[in-house]
């Protein structure tokens, strides 16, 4: 048997090896990549929709981040968009679905509109939705039998960027 010696072996075909696959052929001198996948195409596992969400986390409305790490993850998040853009299949691998973190009760709200203050311009399509707002764009989750729920509810929104991802098709 006889052993071929590879530049770079890159060890599972899912979006993370695909994407490195792809850095290293466009944007390297190495010239022998081999990437070695168990299945018979790749993102059959994690990257397949059936085994995560598809979200694209671009750091807007996840609370736990500071600006710090949310502009980060917006940066890694701009990288897939921009890479779309020269993808003939585009439609088919990203999507824009708005989405909204809510805030129910006075020191939620409070919370909540500290944050957007501190991520505005870092994030400068985040919305801040009072309760008349969010009614318009998802009216189940402040109405109540046809009323305005009767607590403070206030929402970051961000209603026309991608948010969501086929990995399989970017892997593919």
């Amino acid at each position: 048997m006889s052993e071929k010696i590879h530049q770079v072996a890159i060890i599972g075909g899912g979006v993370c090896g695909t994407a490195l696959l792809y850095l290293l052929a466009e944007y390297s001198d190495v010239n022998d990549i081999v990437l070695i996948e168990k299945y018979d195409s790749v993102a059959k596992v994690n990257s397949h929709g059936r085994n995560n969400s598809q979200t694209l986390h671009c750091g807007d409305i996840e609370t736990n981040y500071t600006l710090e790490k949310a502009s980060k993850v917006k940066s890694a998040a701009e990288m897939i968009v921009n890479y779309t853009e020269m993808l003939d299949n585009r439609e088919q691998v990203i999507f824009k679905y708005p989405k909204m973190v809510i805030a129910v009760g006075e020191s939620e709200c409070q919370r909540l509109r500290e944050r957007f203050e501190i991520f505005k311009e870092r994030f400068s399509t985040m919305q801040l939705l009072e309760k008349e707002d969010i009614a318009a764009v998802e009216p189940n989750v402040v109405m109540v039998e046809g009323q305005l729920r009767p607590e403070p509810c206030i929402a970051l929104a961000v209603l026309d960027e991608y948010s969501a991802v086929d990995f399989n098709q970017l892997a593919e």
